[in-house]
């Protein structure tokens, strides 16, 4: 971390594995961090700023280029060849697609307290566990 922070990247407030780099108000890279693990797109210039640090303060592994997951994150980096424009953009789509939905019978849906049938409640866990 002290790194990223070292590059004047700034972390998101509502996920510390999350980081933003701006200049001038434009958004020139992103990097998630997963205990030894980067995943990161941005300007050809600011990537190449951050690979250069990182060789200098670590060993790692080689560099993947282009569209990946990262802990159920889809992130996609996309330049508009004619101004530079970088869009980069993160979901999780094609993730919230392959999971089932939970059915819950009619009756059970009447009242908050009818007791939950194992197979709804396996249901709903493993649901629950996809998401995390």
């Amino acid at each position: 971390m002290a790194l990223l922070i070292s590059l004047r990247y700034i972390r998101c407030e509502g996920d510390y594995g999350l980081f933003f780099y701006y200049l001038g108000g434009r958004l020139l890279f992103v990097i998630a961090t997963q205990v030894d693990d980067f995943r990161y797109g941005g300007t050809v210039k600011e990537a190449a700023r951050f690979e250069t640090a990182l060789l200098q303060a670590f060993d790692f592994e080689p560099v993947t280029v282009g569209t990946l997951a990262f802990t159920g994150l889809r992130v996609v980096t996309d330049a508009d060849p004619s101004s530079g424009a970088l869009t980069i953009t993160v979901n999780q789509d094609h993730y919230l697609a392959t999971i089932d939905s939970v059915s819950v019978s009619r009756p059970r849906t009447s009242t908050h307290a009818a007791a939950v049938p194992s197979a709804e409640l396996t249901q709903y866990r493993r649901a629950v566990g996809a998401l995390l």
